[in-house]
């Protein structure tokens, strides 16, 4: 009597949180790519037009069980979402309101989320073996019945109970006896037609049905007949990557001097490994090995690790030769081979490595292409940038000599005027001023055209220097005059890669140039930087990819009680990351970005966490007047945005 009462408690209470978040029909009738944008909007809105829409588990947790978070995660749910409804279409079986569907390995609920839009709530189900991860559903009310399950024992369902039944990525993680009990146990609670995608399994004659081999879909058939599976025909509409398979998959190890490859199939069967010098001899007996496996160069998929210069040509002749070719970050090539137990680190592992990683992880390789022009504009910017630290470290330099040759010197002036650098290079200590006429030390002072008007006199330095306690290095001397004439060298290269870059980019980023440099306080100086390392803003879906691609977005350390400070991750691109903080630095001077950094002052941050803040807003509105080709309009701006 007591579990008949307690059950039906539990019935109505399912029933009437079921009917409390009923989705309406309008929602109901949304295009599948609408649905997949109302659920990308409740990671940051958890109530949308009065309905609670499920919460989202700590970004740890969430890369625990899928490998991926938040939108990214959800993308990935929705080409295998979109799959599994016209493949239901395709057998005649289309998904209906009152079916009996079944989420086998349910995680956190990403499947169940999605297809809450096509089936009655109280008709979803979801079991798993983590009761944590069950108990993290409840509580970010993930909708569905949600069962804790064991691979041994029996599943808490009637026989004949679901008409559809799906399972991603599950098998994979379970031994080959808990398969068939698995098995066993889904023929009995399924009804004559469901889905498995699941494993490379072989209980079941499936095919790959998307690039990675443990991620199949097939008809559930009994462990002695087998299946059949067909392949997944990715939609480039529903999602913002190209799926592909490849025949050969190729992994590349450059050094400074050779390059190790390994080459495998979607299957991850090693085809061949070697090692080749890395010149026109080397490359051309690279390229007889990969056509002796795979004619069809359309086939293949190369990849190879950012090597800073070494990994430039062999990437330019594999795209040439129309190989479809990729450069990986190597922190991700770090990360993956420490799933390995073993220590072994050579070359040819190291090549074996990234093939595996292409095979496994295709969809986190990163196909942008740069045009040519780009990558001129950006290596320009990148030159000019190297040459203001060079400069910057010649002024240190300068100072570092200049006190103990002539220290008064530096309180009485700005050294580094092009007047006061022609001044020290003909009298770089105390000793050569006080010994000159004085006519000639007022004459070096007078030079016209070479810099702003002085604000001192001869009178003045020639006074400091029979004063000063510097001491007499004639060897001084000589090193102080060769860094002045190097800081004078610097600056005259500074000024003509500012003339050509600048050029440059009126050539072919003319109107957003003139977008960026709308804003008050953004100089063409360092709005071309800024658009050399962005490039077209249409590789980004949205501002936050723009803030990770910068490096830019919060590093959080939290675990139970303990809460660890905030940073920024700093892992993404340096030099885009230096242009937004010189833009952001001047842009804060005034208006909106001005108010807005007092704001946040008020609110208790520091200065520093401030002009972080004011850098978001910044990347904020630039990403939507790049994308609206829109000029800055202070009255259609916030202060609050």
């Amino acid at each position: 009597m007591f579990d008949y009462t307690k059950n039906l408690f539990q019935s109505m209470k399912r029933f009437l949180k079921a009917q409390k978040r009923r989705l309406p029909e309008h929602i109901r009738n949304l295009s599948d790519e609408a649905w997949l944008d109302l659920i990308i909007k409740s990671i940051s809105e958890q109530y949308i037009e009065k309905i609670e829409f499920p919460g989202f588990p700590p970004p740890d947790l969430q890369v625990q069980f899928v490998g991926s978070d938040y939108e990214q995660a959800l993308r990935e749910a929705f080409i295998f979402y979109t799959f599994v409804k016209s493949h239901a279409e395709s057998l005649k079986m289309p998904l209906r309101r009152n079916s009996q569907f079944l989420d086998f390995g349910c995680g956190w609920g990403r499947f169940l989320r999605f297809f809450w839009k096509d089936i009655n709530e109280n008709k979803l189900f979801g079991c798993d073996i983590d009761s944590v991860i069950l108990n993290v559903c409840r509580v970010t009310n993930v909708p569905g019945n949600l069962s804790l399950i064991s691979p041994e024992g029996r599943l808490p369902y009637p026989d004949n109970y679901f008409d559809f039944i799906i399972a991603y990525s599950v098998f994979t993680h379970l031994p080959p006896t808990d398969r068939c009990d698995i098995t066993e146990q889904r023929n009995r609670i399924g009804r004559r037609t469901k889905f498995l995608p699941g494993s490379e399994n072989p209980h079941f004659s499936v095919f790959p049905a998307s690039i990675i081999p443990n991620r199949l879909i097939g008809r559930l058939s009994s462990c002695e007949t087998g299946g059949l599976a067909t392949r997944h025909p990715v939609d480039p509409k529903s999602s913002q990557r190209r799926w592909k398979m490849y025949g050969l998959y190729v992994g590349i190890d450059v050094s400074k001097d050779s390059f190790s490859v390994a080459g495998i199939d979607s299957k991850g069967n090693v085809l061949f490994q070697g090692s080749y010098s890395m010149d026109a001899e080397g490359f051309s007996l690279f390229l007889e090995t990969i056509v002796q496996h795979c004619k069809n160069l359309k086939q293949i998929l190369a990849a190879m690790e950012s090597t800073g210069c070494y990994h430039l040509n062999l990437f330019s002749f594999l795209n040439v030769q129309g190989i479809e070719a990729v450069v990986i970050n190597p922190l991700l090539i770090s990360n993956f081979a420490k799933l390995s137990l073993r220590k072994t680190k050579t070359d040819k592992k190291d090549a074996l490595t990234i093939a595996q990683f292409i095979v496994q992880h295709q969809d986190a390789v990163s196909r942008l292409g740069v045009s040519q022009g780009l990558q001129d504009l950006r290596d320009l910017a990148r030159e000019r940038e190297s040459l203001c630290h060079l400069i910057s470290e010649t002024k240190s330099e300068i100072k570092r000599v200049l006190r103990t040759t002539f220290p008064e010197l530096e309180s009485l002036c700005d050294i580094s005027t092009k007047v006061m650098l022609q001044f020290l290079l003909q009298y770089p200590s105390a000793r050569m001023i006080t010994s000159a006429k004085q006519k000639d030390v007022v004459k070096a002072l007078e030079r016209k055209g070479v810099g702003t008007r002085i604000t001192f006199s001869a009178q003045d330095i020639i006074k400091a220097a029979k004063n000063s306690v510097g001491i007499v290095s004639p060897a001084k001397e000589i090193i102080l005059q060769g860094k002045v004439s190097t800081l004078m060298h610097l600056q005259e290269r500074v000024e003509h890669m500012t003339k050509l870059m600048t050029a440059l980019c009126k050539a072919s980023m003319l109107q957003e140039l003139e977008i960026v440099t709308s804003i008050k306080g953004i100089k063409t100086k360092t709005a071309v930087p800024f658009l050399a390392e962005v490039g077209d803003i249409k590789n980004y879906s949205c501002y936050k990819k723009l803030i990770a691609f910068a490096g830019l977005d919060p590093s959080v350390r939290q675990s139970g009680k303990f809460v660890g400070q905030s940073k920024i991750s700093k892992r993404g691109n340096r030099h885009l990351r230096r242009a937004l903080y010189l833009m952001a630095s001047s842009v804060v001077k005034y208006g909106l970005f001005r108010q807005y950094f007092i704001r946040k002052k008020k609110e208790g941050m520091s200065a520093q966490k401030a002009l972080f803040a004011v850098t978001h807003k910044l990347i904020r509105i630039i990403f939507a007047m790049l994308k609206n080709k829109t000029y800055f309009n202070l009255k259609e701006v916030s202060v609050n945005s």
